[in-house]
């Protein structure tokens, strides 16, 4: 088998193992702490009422963070029901995708550079990103920080 297939070969069972440490059990624990029950009930309010732009909580406006997770857990809740699983899926992916976009990222350095063609940049940076044992606890909890970490790459 050539090197190169071997490699390609490496990396995709990296990150097919990635995908299992962020998706897999992400519904087998209940929400915990104030926050995680918090920020799913204040989505739920949203799908129930019907409005994505006023955030409450026990009916009363509540805008503490911003929207964009209240709105992905929307999403969520509505595709495959109110649950915990549900309620982290957005995050979990948001961390695969930070990975992702850190790989590509990574990916043009290296066009942009001869002196790091071949070097692997985008997918040891992705690697080393995905397998830090912060960003995998953070991308399994409802929380902003992953979803402000993917907009930031």
């Amino acid at each position: 088998m050539q090197r190169s297939t071997l490699a390609k070969r490496a990396w995709l069972l990296f990150f097919f193992v990635a995908f299992l440490f962020y998706i897999y059990g992400l519904g087998h624990m209940p929400l915990i702490g104030p926050d995680e029950p918090r920020y799913a009930q204040v989505a739920r309010e949203m799908l129930v009422r019907g409005d994505p732009v006023t955030p409450t909580l026990g009916g009363r406006p509540w805008f503490e963070k911003p929207a964009l997770l209240y709105w992905m857990m929307m999403a969520t809740f509505r595709a495959f029901g109110v649950s915990e699983w549900a309620a982290r899926i957005g995050p979990a992916l948001s961390g695969l995708l930070t990975g992702l976009l850190l790989y590509f990222t990574g990916r043009r350095i290296e066009r942009a550079d001869e002196k790091l063609k071949r070097r692997g940049l985008g997918l040891w940076s992705g690697a080393a990103l995905l397998s830090s044992v912060g960003m995998i606890v953070f991308s399994r909890g409802v929380s902003f920080d992953i979803l402000i970490t993917m907009t930031l790459a």
